[in-house]
């Protein structure tokens, strides 16, 4: 049997594995492509937040003529995912602000115009699995104008976990992906993180009417939406000087900036922060219950039928199966073997055509010790799964030939 061994290098932290055939007269090595496990997110949903104000065209339009396949790769990171829309402009009308303490000490200004479009809040989609509609949502958004420069991202803010129309599911990781380009409205949130509070022209709220008690604060928003579960994915495309906002708002709800130097870069830039994200969830705290989505993923690269196609893993005797996802291709099971009853997946693929792709999603999660505790119990590096196996049979070379991963670990910190 030939066997395919996969290089010591992974990409991204041994969330993407190639492996990389070896004859066994010990030929030139030849690369596998399409074989790869990665560590997704076990269940999402995410929230596409536009800024429609007139100097984001250039970033509605990337995402228009992208979100198909934005979404699509969203959902090969993300077992079980929903997506929504939310857009806004800024408050229609003119306001002024006196800030004691904060520079200028006051602000006055027109926010926004109804007459060409300005809204502060719209929710366009709810969450749905159905990214047609979605799409078709993105696609129908129109720019408004905006007047002055900061924008009501904090009425944003306030309203990703305030909404009632806006369905969260239970037991989802809530991402809001943000787009924008200046600063919010507020009376002391030092924007440009120069030690002086500045004012610009405070949020009125839903009211939309200054000095009335909802109207809304920067600072405390924020942290409202991170006791909620909300993890703000902020794409900046706005100067760097005036990007502290933007940071804070990631820093303080576990979530992910990117400074967007190019409007082409927004498909990139959303893969770059969920990967980012599933990265940090292999760093867990001991004792603590965690999940992940484990997917499976075979594209035959070659122009004929491979035959007789498996692929099986074993997983650490910390963990236990949650999910067993419906493979795209043949049949899976998994079973389990000993005193610490670990698990072993097997995944009969079967026949597998030409440029043709199988995939599987298996969820995982920590498991309780016959003391009933949670597992990982001390510090440590583990085995978050063994590396997998793909075997097949080549009928125009008469081989039968075989490819493995390197495993996945975990970090366990006290």
């Amino acid at each position: 049997m030939k066997k395919l061994v996969l290089p010591t290098t992974a990409v991204i932290a041994s969330l993407f594995l190639v492996a990389a055939m070896v004859p066994s007269g010990g030929a030139e090595e030849l690369q596998l492509e399409g074989f790869s496990k990665t560590v997704g997110i076990p269940k999402a949903d995410v929230v596409f937040a536009f800024d429609l104000t007139g100097s984001m065209s250039l970033e509605l339009e990337e995402v228009k003529d992208n979100a198909e396949s934005i979404m699509n790769d969203l959902a090969s990171q993300i077992a079980d995912v929903q997506f929504g829309v939310v857009s806004f402009m800024d408050y229609d009308g003119h306001y002024e602000t006196e800030a004691p303490g904060s520079t200028p000490l006051w602000y006055n200004n027109t926010y926004g115009s109804a007459a060409s479009g300005d809204y502060p809040y719209m929710l366009d989609l709810d969450l749905t699995a159905d990214t047609v509609v979605t799409a078709a949502t993105i696609n129908g958004l129109v720019l408004g104008n905006g007047v002055d420069g900061p924008e009501d991202y904090t009425r944003i803010v306030h309203e990703v976990y305030n909404d009632a129309n806006l369905h969260w599911r239970d037991g989802a990781e809530r991402i809001v992906i943000l787009f924008g380009d200046n600063v919010p409205h507020d009376t002391n949130f030092d924007y440009n993180d120069d030690g002086t509070p500045d004012n610009t022209g405070a949020d009125p709220g839903r009211d939309a009417i200054l000095a009335t008690a909802d109207d809304l604060d920067f600072e405390t928003e924020v942290a409202n939406a991170a006791a909620a579960g909300i993890h703000i994915m902020a794409v900046y495309s706005g100067f760097e000087a005036t990007k502290y906002p933007w940071t804070y708002m990631a820093d303080e709800t576990d979530g992910g900036y990117f400074a967007l130097g190019d409007a082409s870069d927004i498909p990139s830039a959303i893969t770059q922060l969920i990967q980012e994200k599933i990265e940090e969830s292999l760093t867990i705290s001991v004792g603590t219950e965690n999940s992940w989505a484990m997917v499976f993923e075979f594209t035959n690269p070659y122009d004929y039928e491979l035959e007789d196609v498996v692929i099986t893993d074993r997983f650490g005797a910390e963990l236990e199966i949650d999910e067993l996802g419906t493979p795209t291709h043949g049949t899976a099971e998994y079973y389990t073997r000993g005193n610490s009853e670990k698990v072993f997946l097997e995944w009969d693929i079967g026949t597998l055509g030409p440029e043709e792709t199988a995939r599987l999603v298996v969820v995982v999660s920590t498991d309780l010790n016959p003391a009933g505790h949670q597992e990982y119990t001390s510090p440590g590096v583990y085995e978050l799964n063994s590396g997998a196996t793909l075997k097949f049979y080549d009928s125009m070379l008469d081989e039968k030939m075989s490819a493995v991963t390197d495993s996945i670990y975990v970090t366990v910190l006290p």
